[in-house]
C-alpha cells in the first residue's frame, strides 16, 4: 500500500497542484477563509464548495495542523490515495488472489484511474475504494464510515457506493450497520451548507438551463453531453464494457457475495449513466445535471476493465493460457497510456514499452512460485518506473512556473489588495488560474471562469461577454488599449514577454512576463 501510494504519487502517474481544477478551488477556499479577497473577481464571489466538506477539512488543517491550502491538499491527496489502494488491495484479494498477485492488480488499476489534482472527487473515490473493501472484508461499520465521510467530501462521487451499499442490504448479503453512518453524514453536510459563507449567486437545483447557457456549455464542456461524444469516445466506451463482460464471464466462479454485488452494481451504473444522462441533459435540461455529471460514473468501467484485465491475465499465466494472458496484460498496460497509443501519431516506442511490459508482467507471475512472490511484484512496480524515465508518456508542462510564481510574489507584496489583472494574450490555457491563487489577486476574466458556466446563468452571460471582450485570450495589448482597460477597470495588463510594448516601462518584467500599471487605485 505504502509502496504504490510512493509510486504513485511520487513517479507515475505522479501529482499536479493548480494545474486544472484546484486553480479554481483554491481561490475560492481562499475567499471564504478571508471574504475580504476577490471582491473584483466575478468567479471566485460565487464560491460553489457549499455541497462538500472539502472547504471545510482543508480549513481545518491550516487553523489546526498549520498546513496552508497547498500542504494540506497535498497531504490529504497522500493519504487518500493509501486509502484507494488498501482498498483495491482488499478487492483483489477476495477475487481468490495471493498476495503479491494483488499487489499487482492493485497497481495496474492505480495506473489508469489516479487523478493527479487534489480534488474532492479524487480524495472521495479513494475512501469508496476503501469502504468496499472493507465491506467485502464483512467489515461492515467501518466500510459505512470510509462511505459517510467520502459523502461528506463529494456526495455525487459517493451516491453509487450507496445505492448499491443498500442494495447489499436487500440482498442480505451485507448488515444494516452498513447504511448507519449515512444519516449523520447527511446531517453534517446540510449544516455545514448553513453555514457556508463567501457566496454571492445562489444555485436553483430545479430550474432548466436556458439556451444561451446550453450552448457555452456544449462548446467549452461538450464531453457532459451524451449527443456531442466522438466516434473515438465511443468506442473507447465500447471497448471498455467488452472488456468487463468478458472479464465478468472469465471470473465468473470466483465472483462471490458481497463482492459479485459490488463490481456487478458499479458495471450496471456506469451502463445506466449515460442514457440517464442523455435525458436529463441533452434532452431536459435540468440544471444540477450538469455540476453532477453523472457519465463521471463511467470511471468504475475503466476500474473494472483494469481490474479484471489484469486478473484474468494472471490466472490464465497461472493456468499456462500464454496467448490469453498477453491479451489481457497488453489491455491492462495500455489503459494508463491509451490516449497516447489510439492517434495517427503514435510513438512506435511506446507500443514497444507496452509490449515489454506484457512480457515481463508474464514472466514475473510464472516465475512468483520460484521467487515467493517478489517476481511478481516487482512485475507490478515496473510500469510505474518505465512509463516515467522512458519519457514516452510525458507529464504535462506545468503552469505554475518559476516565473509565474515570481510575478504572483511580486504582485501579493506590491499590488493593492482588490487590485484587478488581465492576462490578455495568454490564449485558452495560461497562467491567470495559478497566479490567481498564489498573489491572492483578482482576475478580470480567464478561461478556466467556464467551469462555472454549468452553475450560474448570471456569471455566464457575465463571463461570456468580458471573454469576448478580451478576444478570447489573444489580444496582444498596446498603449491605444489602456483607455479601454481602464473603462473595464483593470488595474494591470499581463503580456508575453515577446508582446512586450517597447515604449513604455513595465512596472515589472521577467523572462515570461511583462507587467504595465493601467490605473492608479485610490
Amino acid at each position: 500500500m505504502v509502496l504504490f501510494t510512493g509510486l504513485g504519487y511520487f513517479v507515475f502517474p505522479g501529482h499536479t497542484y493548480l494545474q486544472a481544477d484546484t486553480q479554481i478551488y483554491v481561490p475560492m477556499m481562499e475567499r471564504i477563509y478571508n471574504p475580504a479577497l476577490f471582491v473584483n473577481d466575478p468567479m471566485i464571489s460565487r464560491p460553489y464548495l457549499a455541497l462538500t466538506a472539502y472547504d471545510e477539512i482543508a480549513t481545518g488543517l491550516r487553523n489546526y495542523a498549520g498546513l496552508d491550502f497547498e500542504h494540506g491538499l497535498k497531504f490529504q491527496q497522500v493519504v487518500f490515495r493509501a486509502c484507494a489502494a488498501a482498498g483495491l488491495l482488499l478487492i483483489a484479494l477476495r477475487l481468490g488472489l495471493a498476495l503479491p498477485g494483488a499487489f499487482f492488480v492493485a497497481g495496474a488499476v492505480i495506473l489508469s484511474i489516479t487523478e493527479p489534482e487534489p480534488v474532492a472527487r479524487s480524495f472521495a473515490l479513494g475512501l469508496l475504494l476503501l469502504g468496499v473493501g472493507l465491506a467485502t472484508e464483512g467489515r461492515f461499520l467501518a466500510a459505512g464510515m470510509a462511505g459517510a465521510l467520502g459523502f461528506l467530501i463529494h456526495p455525487t462521487t459517493m451516491a453509487p457506493f450507496w445505492c448499491l451499499a443498500a442494495f447489499a442490504v436487500l440482498r442480505r448479503t451485507a448488515r444494516p450497520i452498513l447504511l448507519a453512518p449515512l444519516l449523520p453524514a447527511i446531517g453534517v453536510l446540510l449544516l455545514l451548507m448553513h453555514f457556508q459563507t463567501g457566496g454571492t449567486e445562489p444555485i436553483d437545483f430545479f430550474r432548466r438551463v436556458d439556451f444561451f447557457q446550453e450552448a457555452l456549455q456544449r462548446r467549452f464542456i461538450s464531453m457532459s453531453f451524451v449527443s456531442e461524444w466522438s466516434v473515438k469516445t465511443i468506442l473507447d466506451r465500447l471497448f471498455q464494457l467488452s472488456v468487463v463482460g468478458v472479464g465478468f464471464w472469465r471470473l465468473r466462479d470466483r465472483l462471490r457475495p458481497p463482492l459479485r454485488e459490488w463490481l456487478w452494481g458499479f458495471a450496471v451504473l456506469g451502463i445506466l449513466s449515460v442514457p440517464f444522462s442523455w435525458i436529463v441533459l441533452d434532452q431536459l435540461r435540468w440544471a444540477m445535471a450538469e455540476p453532477w455529471d453523472p457519465l463521471r460514473t463511467l470511471l468504475f468501467i475503466t476500474l473494472l476493465a483494469s481490474m479484471l484485465s489484469a486478473a484474468c491475465g494472471i490466472f490464465a499465466v497461472q493456468k499456462g493460457l500464454w496467448w490469453e494472458a498477453s491479451v489481457w496484460f497488453a489491455i491492462a498496460l495500455a489503459l494508463p497510456v491509451k490516449g497516447l497509443l489510439v492517434t495517427w501519431f503514435v510513438d512506435p516506442w511506446l507500443i514497444a514499452l507496452v509490449l515489454g511490459l506484457v512480457a515481463t508482467s508474464m514472466t514475473g507471475v510464472w516465475l512468483a512460485a520460484r521467487t515467493r512472490g517478489i517476481a511478481m511484484v516487482a512485475a507490478g512496480v515496473l510500469p510505474f518506473i518505465a512509463f516515467r524515465i522512458s519519457g514516452l508518456a510525458p507529464a504535462p508542462k506545468p503552469v505554475d512556473s518559476p516565473e509565474l510564481r515570481q510575478l504572483a510574489a511580486w504582485a501579493q507584496t506590491t499590488t493593492e489588495e482588490t487590485a484587478v489583472f488581465l492576462f490578455a494574450d495568454e490564449g485558452s490555457y495560461g497562467g491567470s488560474g495559478p497566479f490567481r491563487a498564489r498573489a491572492l489577486r483578482s482576475v478580470y476574466v480567464d478561461y478556466e471562469g467556464r467551469a462555472l458556466v454549468n452553475y450560474f446563468p448570471e456569471f455566464s452571460a457575465e463571463w461570456a461577454r468580458r471573454w469576448r471582450d478580451v478576444h478570447e485570450g489573444h489580444w496582444r495589448a498596446g498603449p491605444e488599449d489602456f483607455q479601454e482597460l481602464a473603462d473595464r477597470h483593470i488595474d494591470f495588463v499581463v503580456l508575453r514577454k515577446e508582446h512586450a510594448i517597447p515604449t513604455k516601462q513595465p512596472e515589472f518584467s521577467n523572462s515570461h512576463y511583462a507587467v504595465y500599471r493601467v490605473r492608479r487605485i485610490f
